[in-house]
């Protein structure tokens, strides 16, 4: 005999469960990709770029020729780093607008975009001692 008022629902087994719990794993790994958009190799030539900065850098005496050289290696930096994560997006049949590429672009780009407004901030006001500090952090 039923109990009456008990509401009956569907049996799940455990292995839909099991297969279902897989299917958010694989989907959130697939999701936090973003953090590897941009190859290895990209990110080892933007270091050598970096050293090679760091020398030329260092080498002045003048503030407004060490920012030069920094100035111009965000831009070669950034050049590296949007080159190589169009390559690996190009490879994997992406565009660059969605999926991994875009998301490292929002997760990157208002940190930059604040840097680099401190930066002229640091600058204009004559304290060009905490720059490095400033974009190590």
């Amino acid at each position: 005999m039923e109990s009456m008022g008990a509401p009956t629902s569907p049996v799940v087994h455990l292995h839909d469960r099991a297969l279902d719990n897989l299917k958010f794993i694989r989907q959130t790994m697939e999701r936090s990709s973003a953090f590897t958009s941009v190859p290895g190799w990209g990110g080892v030539a933007m270091g050598v770029t970096a050293l090679v900065a760091a020398y030329l850098a260092s080498t002045k005496s003048a503030a407004r020729s060490w920012m030069i050289v920094w100035e111009w290696e965000a831009l070669i930096g950034a050049a590296i780093g949007m080159f190589a994560i169009w390559r690996k997006e190009r490879a994997a049949g992406q565009s660059i607008l969605n999926g991994p590429g875009r998301k490292f672009f929002f997760g990157f780009g208002p940190p930059m975009v604040a840097a680099l407004m401190l930066t002229v901030i640091l600058y204009r006001g004559g304290l060009t001692d905490y720059l490095a500090g400033l974009w190590l952090s």
